[in-house]
This record gives structure tokens, sequence and C-alpha cells, in this order.
């Protein structure tokens, strides 16, 4: 899964998405990476966007991930 580093979220640090699986993974500064599933490549183009125009990444990940299966990978070290 190709990933994209996020640089203007003070919550998210990277992206990825399997359009094949309609998978997303999401790396938080905090709380670590999760894989959510049954996401669109609509919505995953939706958080590029926001992310390119500069808005808020964190509140739209949030929207669309609300109420969709997934799965806690655990956490890694980061620098913040």
């Amino acid at each position: 899964m190709k990933k994209t580093e996020i640089t203007n979220s003070t919550s998210i640090t990277s992206i990825g998405y399997d359009p094949k699986e309609h998978k997303m993974e999401v790396s938080f500064y905090k709380t670590g990476d999760y894989l959510y599933s049954d996401v669109s490549a609509e919505e995953y183009c939706t958080i590029l966007s926001t992310y390119e125009k500069g808005g808020s990444i964190g509140s739209v990940v949030h929207q669309i991930v609300k109420g969709k299966p997934y799965v806690n990978l655990g956490k890694e070290m980061r620098k913040l």
C-alpha cells in the first residue's frame, strides 16, 4: 500500500489506500496505525483533495471513517 506523508496535520502522519481491497491505513501521532475497511476511492480522493487544499484532514478522515470496520495495527514509536 502506497502511503502519503501528511505534513500539515497535528493528528495524522500518513495515509494510504488499497483500491482493490477498499482499505485505508491511517497513521495517527498519538494512537498509532489503523486499517479501515469499506473506504471507497471517492472517499479517499476527498481526503487527499482536502489535504492538497490545506484543509483540516483530521476532521474529514473522522467523518469518512466513522462507523466503518477497522483494525488497530498498533502504535509505533514516532518522533513528534
